[in-house]
Protein backbone atom coordinates (compact mmCIF):
# COMPACT_ATOMS: atom_id res chain seq x y z
CA UNK A 1 0.00 0.00 0.00
CA UNK A 2 0.99 3.30 -0.87
CA UNK A 3 1.12 6.45 1.21
CA UNK A 4 0.75 9.90 -0.16
CA UNK A 5 -0.39 13.51 1.65
CA UNK A 6 -4.09 12.39 1.14
CA UNK A 7 -3.99 8.93 2.74
CA UNK A 8 -3.48 5.43 1.51
CA UNK A 9 -3.84 4.27 -2.34
CA UNK A 10 -4.89 1.31 -3.30
CA UNK A 11 -2.20 -0.37 -5.66
CA UNK A 12 -2.52 0.01 -9.32
CA UNK A 13 -2.47 -2.68 -11.91
CA UNK A 14 0.67 -1.42 -12.82
CA UNK A 15 1.99 -1.24 -9.70
CA UNK A 16 1.49 -4.79 -9.04
CA UNK A 17 2.84 -5.94 -12.23
CA UNK A 18 6.17 -3.87 -11.45
CA UNK A 19 5.84 -6.30 -8.18
CA UNK A 20 5.90 -9.40 -10.05
CA UNK A 21 8.66 -8.07 -12.26
CA UNK A 22 10.66 -7.25 -9.51
CA UNK A 23 10.09 -10.68 -7.49
CA UNK A 24 10.94 -12.60 -11.15
CA UNK A 25 14.26 -10.48 -11.18
CA UNK A 26 15.42 -10.89 -7.98
CA UNK A 27 14.85 -15.23 -8.54
CA UNK A 28 16.22 -14.90 -12.08
CA UNK A 29 19.40 -13.31 -10.04
CA UNK A 30 19.06 -16.21 -7.25
CA UNK A 31 19.34 -18.50 -10.04
CA UNK A 32 22.19 -16.83 -12.19
CA UNK A 33 24.39 -17.07 -8.77
CA UNK A 34 23.66 -20.19 -7.87
CA UNK A 35 24.76 -21.78 -11.26
CA UNK A 36 27.65 -19.57 -11.07
CA UNK A 37 28.88 -21.08 -8.11
CA UNK A 38 27.97 -24.81 -9.04
CA UNK A 39 29.81 -24.43 -12.37
CA UNK A 40 32.78 -22.71 -10.87
CA UNK A 41 33.03 -25.79 -8.32
CA UNK A 42 32.90 -28.46 -11.06
CA UNK A 43 36.21 -26.72 -12.20
CA UNK A 44 38.01 -28.34 -9.65
CA UNK A 45 41.46 -30.85 -10.05
CA UNK A 46 39.35 -34.20 -10.18
CA UNK A 47 39.13 -35.86 -13.06
CA UNK A 48 37.78 -39.19 -14.89
CA UNK A 49 40.94 -41.51 -16.44
CA UNK A 50 40.17 -44.06 -18.31
CA UNK A 51 42.29 -47.06 -18.44
CA UNK A 52 43.85 -47.66 -22.26
CA UNK A 53 42.02 -50.57 -24.13
CA UNK A 54 44.18 -53.77 -24.58
CA UNK A 55 46.25 -54.62 -27.50
CA UNK A 56 45.59 -57.82 -29.19
CA UNK A 57 48.40 -58.87 -30.57
CA UNK A 58 46.91 -61.65 -32.79
CA UNK A 59 43.13 -60.61 -34.40
CA UNK A 60 43.46 -64.27 -36.04
CA UNK A 61 43.01 -65.45 -32.95
CA UNK A 62 39.67 -63.60 -31.97
CA UNK A 63 36.54 -65.86 -32.80
CA UNK A 64 34.58 -65.03 -35.60
CA UNK A 65 30.70 -64.13 -35.62
CA UNK A 66 28.79 -66.80 -37.41
CA UNK A 67 27.22 -65.53 -40.90
CA UNK A 68 23.66 -65.31 -40.79
CA UNK A 69 21.44 -65.94 -43.80
CA UNK A 70 19.55 -62.90 -45.13
CA UNK A 71 16.21 -62.18 -43.20
CA UNK A 72 12.93 -61.68 -45.17
CA UNK A 73 10.40 -60.21 -43.38
CA UNK A 74 6.86 -60.99 -45.27
CA UNK A 75 4.06 -58.45 -43.65
CA UNK A 76 1.10 -57.35 -44.47
CA UNK A 77 0.54 -53.86 -45.62
CA UNK A 78 -2.55 -52.09 -45.56
CA UNK A 79 -2.82 -48.17 -47.49
CA UNK A 80 -6.12 -46.30 -48.39
CA UNK A 81 -5.50 -45.94 -51.89
CA UNK A 82 -8.97 -43.46 -51.61
CA UNK A 83 -7.29 -40.17 -51.26
CA UNK A 84 -4.36 -41.12 -54.16
CA UNK A 85 -7.20 -41.77 -56.36
CA UNK A 86 -9.02 -38.65 -55.77
CA UNK A 87 -5.19 -36.92 -56.11
CA UNK A 88 -4.95 -38.49 -59.05
CA UNK A 89 -8.78 -37.91 -60.43
CA UNK A 90 -8.24 -33.76 -59.85
CA UNK A 91 -5.08 -33.97 -61.38
CA UNK A 92 -6.15 -35.17 -64.87
CA UNK A 93 -9.15 -33.70 -66.92
CA UNK A 94 -12.01 -35.49 -67.72
CA UNK A 95 -12.00 -33.40 -70.87
CA UNK A 96 -9.53 -32.27 -73.35
CA UNK A 97 -9.18 -31.31 -76.65
CA UNK A 98 -12.17 -29.39 -79.25
CA UNK A 99 -13.72 -30.33 -81.81
CA UNK A 100 -14.25 -26.42 -83.31
CA UNK A 101 -10.67 -25.60 -82.90
CA UNK A 102 -8.13 -26.70 -86.35
CA UNK A 103 -4.68 -27.38 -84.63
CA UNK A 104 -1.98 -26.57 -87.63
CA UNK A 105 0.39 -29.62 -88.19
CA UNK A 106 4.07 -29.08 -87.31
CA UNK A 107 5.35 -30.47 -90.10
CA UNK A 108 2.77 -29.14 -92.91
CA UNK A 109 1.33 -26.04 -93.86
CA UNK A 110 -1.45 -28.02 -95.49
CA UNK A 111 -2.67 -30.05 -92.92
CA UNK A 112 -4.97 -29.20 -90.31
CA UNK A 113 -6.34 -31.67 -87.50
CA UNK A 114 -8.97 -31.40 -84.49
CA UNK A 115 -9.58 -34.04 -81.23
CA UNK A 116 -11.33 -34.33 -78.56
CA UNK A 117 -11.46 -37.19 -75.87
CA UNK A 118 -13.58 -38.01 -72.54
CA UNK A 119 -11.98 -40.56 -70.05
CA UNK A 120 -14.14 -42.00 -67.55
CA UNK A 121 -13.69 -42.45 -63.89
CA UNK A 122 -9.64 -44.04 -62.96
CA UNK A 123 -9.96 -47.54 -61.76
CA UNK A 124 -7.43 -48.78 -59.08
CA UNK A 125 -6.93 -52.63 -58.66
CA UNK A 126 -4.31 -54.83 -56.83
CA UNK A 127 -3.23 -58.23 -57.83
CA UNK A 128 -1.07 -59.68 -55.45
CA UNK A 129 2.10 -57.20 -56.15
CA UNK A 130 0.61 -55.51 -59.16
CA UNK A 131 -1.05 -51.96 -59.05
CA UNK A 132 -3.20 -51.08 -61.98
CA UNK A 133 -4.71 -47.71 -62.90
CA UNK A 134 -6.91 -48.24 -65.38
CA UNK A 135 -9.43 -45.72 -67.28
CA UNK A 136 -11.93 -46.10 -71.09
CA UNK A 137 -11.39 -43.16 -73.15
CA UNK A 138 -13.49 -41.84 -75.88
CA UNK A 139 -12.04 -39.89 -78.36
CA UNK A 140 -13.04 -37.97 -81.94
CA UNK A 141 -10.83 -37.18 -84.65
CA UNK A 142 -10.90 -35.08 -87.97
CA UNK A 143 -7.85 -34.11 -90.60
CA UNK A 144 -7.88 -31.38 -93.01
CA UNK A 145 -5.92 -31.39 -96.06
CA UNK A 146 -5.79 -27.98 -98.53
CA UNK A 147 -4.52 -29.66 -101.56
CA UNK A 148 -2.14 -27.26 -104.25
CA UNK A 149 -4.74 -27.39 -106.51
CA UNK A 150 -8.86 -28.64 -105.76
CA UNK A 151 -10.71 -28.22 -102.55
CA UNK A 152 -9.78 -28.66 -99.47
CA UNK A 153 -10.59 -32.65 -98.12
CA UNK A 154 -11.44 -33.67 -94.26
CA UNK A 155 -11.69 -36.93 -92.83
CA UNK A 156 -12.30 -38.47 -89.65
CA UNK A 157 -14.60 -40.05 -86.83
CA UNK A 158 -16.52 -36.96 -85.38
CA UNK A 159 -20.04 -38.58 -86.74
CA UNK A 160 -23.25 -38.62 -83.97
CA UNK A 161 -22.84 -42.40 -83.82
CA UNK A 162 -20.68 -43.96 -81.26
CA UNK A 163 -17.34 -42.49 -80.76
CA UNK A 164 -14.51 -44.91 -80.81
CA UNK A 165 -12.64 -46.29 -77.33
CA UNK A 166 -9.61 -47.01 -75.86
CA UNK A 167 -9.43 -48.60 -72.56
CA UNK A 168 -5.71 -47.15 -71.13
CA UNK A 169 -4.21 -49.02 -68.59
CA UNK A 170 -1.08 -48.42 -66.20
CA UNK A 171 0.75 -51.36 -63.89
CA UNK A 172 2.86 -51.11 -61.41
CA UNK A 173 5.09 -54.01 -59.69
CA UNK A 174 4.95 -52.83 -56.29
CA UNK A 175 7.64 -55.87 -55.09
CA UNK A 176 10.70 -54.56 -53.26
CA UNK A 177 13.73 -56.06 -54.32
CA UNK A 178 17.55 -55.81 -52.95
CA UNK A 179 18.38 -53.23 -55.05
CA UNK A 180 15.51 -50.62 -54.58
Amino acid sequence: MFISRHGPLAPTHSDTDFAALRTRVRWLARLVVVAALTILGACGEASLKAKAPAIVKNPAAMPKLAELPPSVVDAPISYDIQPVLAAIEDAVPRKFGDMTQRLQSASNKRQQFAFAATRAPFKMSLNDDELTLSTMVEYQGRGWYDPAIGPEVSGGCDDDGPKPRIQVAVTSNLKLTSNW
